[in-house]
């Protein structure tokens, strides 16, 4: 029964795409079209706060509710923002994606996003390369 249960919960996190994905580019283990970025605590009331707290996946929107953050993102295009799930876990409630509707240069906006006082992280989303095995 255990082992049902583990396995059920692995095949949960892996079918709600949290935390991997599949790349589009088999030689290259980032997605170009979207990001991480945790806000400060200090800004998390102006960051999507009223978002309900539901153990399901969060609306989206087009804008953090943070001026400078969606600036610098406005300048790679047209995005969603979105946080994995309403119920969190300690601490990872201010981790928000950004998804864009193409490719990006997300290393440059990485870059952008990590010196802005509301940001206290930003990070590039890895994916899983399904490349053939060689023997």
């Amino acid at each position: 029964m255990r082992h049902i249960l583990a396995v059920t919960l692995f095949a949960m996190v892996l079918s709600s795409g949290i935390g991997h994905a599949q790349c589009a580019d088999p030689n290259d283990d980032i997605l170009r079209d979207r990001i991480w970025v945790k806000f400060r605590k200090a800004n998390m009331s102006t960051a999507l706060a009223l978002m309900p707290r539901e153990m399901k996946p969060t609306p989206k929107a087009d804008s953090s509710g943070i001026r400078n953050v969606d600036q610098i993102v406005r300048q790679y295009g047209k995005s969603t923002i979105s946080a994995p799930y309403s119920v969190y876990f300690y601490d990872q409630e201010r981790w928000f994606q950004f998804r864009f509707d193409q490719p990006v240069d997300v290393e440059g906006l990485q870059a952008k996003l990590q010196v802005l006082e509301e940001v206290e992280a930003a990070d590039l989303v890895y994916c899983i390369a399904m490349r053939p095995l060689r023997f």
